[in-house]
């Protein structure tokens, strides 16, 4: 009894963070299959990780390939750009678990037998010389055609077979001595009596299976012309054949030379004559296009006028303040560009967004001013006031130009030694 072979599958795997909270850490693994997530459980443990699931992915061999599988409900497994729940992986490819990136690099070898164990061998057998074939190849199977025949022999006279004939109900039996003058005539004709009293049938007559000494014990005997002839009707005969296929070529000439063509509808389109240059010019003169070009004309006035090129200067000042951080100076020139052009968009937009700069820059000022003064310092304290009386110079009447200017004074006299 033989032993089956069994198969031991090799694998390496190695498995490289990339990025995240384990990044430059490597794992080596030899098994076939294995989880990655946070739990001690896993083979691959990343613990520092908090958006990986205590049991995030299972990888597995599955052929030649590496198949990963998502193991988790909440969390994503993302290969690429591609969010996936199963997958197999190339060679030097990378997934995301979390906020992890993982290369992997396998090698997995082709299924090897292990090496079988001792065999029984016979000494008792006589040697073999060396180059001899002991599998000769097999003989080729005997066909029928192939059998081996017998030797030729001339051939013998054989005495005819005999049938017993039943006598003919309508005929008396021939006498013997009839018989020899029978055989004397010669071979049997049609419509004669032949050996035993049998007649043998007429040309017209139609005959059972007979022996023929040619063709076999109970072959049909072949018909005659006549009977071929009256089966094949007036389709048989080759002359209505050849008429018949005459007389419908010329009917289907005639048909042809009769038919008449179909009258194509005759279109009412008028071809059109005109050259690039005509077309060019009856385009140009057409009410459409002359409207166009009026209102090219209008865009090119207006925005060379001395209005717009004053409201273009302006914004551009102002958006030059912006970026600087002055403020104060972008609001003037912003609020001179709606005055003349009230529909300008950017200088609107900008317009808002220096105001909320300003405010938040006169808060900011407020609230260091008031740590000085809980500090006694009491003369930075006046210093930040005096920077907010300056930014909102002309707008007294503003709650925080009045607390500018009451907390500067009180810096003052408290730096002066009075309070």
């Amino acid at each position: 009894m033989s032993t089956a072979e069994k198969l031991q599958p090799a694998v390496q795997i190695k498995l490289k963070v990339l990025k995240g909270p384990h990044e430059g850490q490597s794992f080596h693994l030899s098994k076939s299959s294995f989880t990655v997530g946070r739990g001690p459980e896993n083979e691959v443990v990343l613990i520092n990780d908090p958006q990986i699931s205590r049991q995030h992915a299972r990888l597995q061999v599955v052929g030649q390939d590496i198949e990963i599988i998502n193991l988790s409900k909440k969390n994503k497994v993302m290969v690429g750009s591609e969010e996936i729940q199963k997958w197999k992986l190339i060679n030097d490819s990378t997934f995301m678990l979390g906020d992890t990136e993982i290369q992997i690099a396998f090698e997995i070898e082709k299924l090897t037998p292990m090496t079988p164990g001792p065999q029984l061998v016979r000494t008792d057998l006589p040697a073999v010389p060396v180059g001899l074939d002991l599998n000769p190849p097999p003989a080729p199977a005997a066909t029928p055609q192939a059998k081996k025949t017998p030797a030729m022999t001339p051939l013998q006279p054989q005495a005819p077979r005999k049938r017993p004939m039943p006598p003919p109900a309508n005929r008396q039996q021939v006498p013997a001595n009839r018989q020899g003058q029978v055989q004397a005539r010669g071979p049997m004709q049609p419509g004669r009596p032949g050996p035993q009293g049998q007649m043998m049938p007429r040309p017209n007559q139609q005959m059972g299976p007979q022996f023929i000494p040619e063709m076999g014990m109970g072959a049909p005997r072949p018909a005659t012309n006549s009977q071929a002839n009256s089966g094949g009707g007036l389709l048989a005969n080759p002359k209505a054949r050849f008429y018949l296929i005459v007389g419908a070529i010329v009917l289907g000439l005639v048909y042809w030379l009769n038919m008449e063509e179909p009258k194509k509808p005759q279109s009412n389109e008028i071809k059109s004559t005109l050259k690039y240059e005509d077309e060019y010019l009856l385009k140009q003169n057409s009410v459409a296009e002359k409207e166009l070009d009026q209102k090219r004309k209008a865009k090119l006035e207006q925005k060379m006028s001395p209005t717009n090129l004053r409201v273009e200067e302006n914004f551009q000042k102002g958006m030059r303040d912006y970026q600087l951080g002055n403020y104060t100076r972008a609001l003037d020139f912003f609020q001179v560009v709606l005055n003349l052009d009230a529909s300008h968009v950017m200088a609107r937009r900008h317009l808002y967004l220096a105001k909320i700069r300003f405010d938040e820059i006169v808060k900011a000022k407020l609230a260091l001013g008031e740590s000085y003064y809980q500090k006694h310092n009491f003369k930075m304290c006046k210093a930040m006031y005096q920077q907010v009386l300056i930014m909102l110079q002309g707008k007294n009447n503003d709650q925080s130009y009045q607390t500018a200017q009451s907390m500067s004074e009180k810096c003052g006299l408290a730096a002066e030694g009075i309070r």
